[in-house]
């Protein structure tokens, strides 16, 4: 999938219509291979693809899962011109991310439900201390144009421009040749 999200959307385009933190799964650190940059962090991948479809603007469905996950094509799809495609997976790529660093509840997510609780969950992430840079990805990813949000390439595109402002130097940060140099380095 990792492969397909850096191509292109021109092929077929895989609506999940139900990420949540339940259906993100974290693979074992280092179980994609040793040349791939942060093998200290674990591999996420999704899970629970039984209420996806393969998308197109003439093969919509409705949405599916709890509401307080959908994007605002799902909740209103039938009206005119909104249609699920891979923007709907960015929204929700967006909301876990923006649940993730404002909630310490995982079991509750009912703050998601409306404009107002997805504010609150924007005032704890600031007052938290993530960056700006951070809050904003998840701001674009949550935008409630459809077609305003970023397609995955072009996310992709700007969490690798963030990696190489914020983490410069540390692509192989936790590998077998990291820890052997910071061994070796050590009085």
């Amino acid at each position: 999938m990792d492969e397909v999200i850096r191509t292109s959307e021109s092929g077929p385009v895989v609506t999940h219509n139900d990420i949540k933190p339940d259906n993100i799964f974290l693979g074992h650190p280092g179980s994609m291979g040793k040349d791939v940059d942060f093998t200290a962090y674990p591999p996420a991948y999704f899970g629970d693809f039984g209420i996806s479809f393969i998308a197109s603007r003439f093969n919509n469905k409705s949405g599916g899962g709890p509401p307080e996950w959908y994007a605002p094509e799902q909740a209103i799809y039938k009206q005119e011109g909104l249609y699920m495609y891979s923007h709907t997976n960015i929204w929700q790529l967006g909301l876990v991310k923006l649940y993730a660093i404002a909630t310490d509840d995982f079991h509750d997510s009912t703050i998601l439900e409306n404009k107002e609780g997805r504010q609150v969950c924007f005032e704890k992430a600031e007052s938290a201390g993530y960056n700006l840079e951070l809050r904003d990805l998840i701001d674009v990813c949550l935008d409630e144009d459809p077609l305003e949000r970023p397609t995955p390439q072009e996310l992709v595109s700007l969490v690798q421009d963030y990696v190489g402002v914020h983490a410069r130097n540390m692509q192989r940060w936790g590998t077998k040749s990291w820890v052997i140099r910071k061994h070796n380095a050590s009085p």
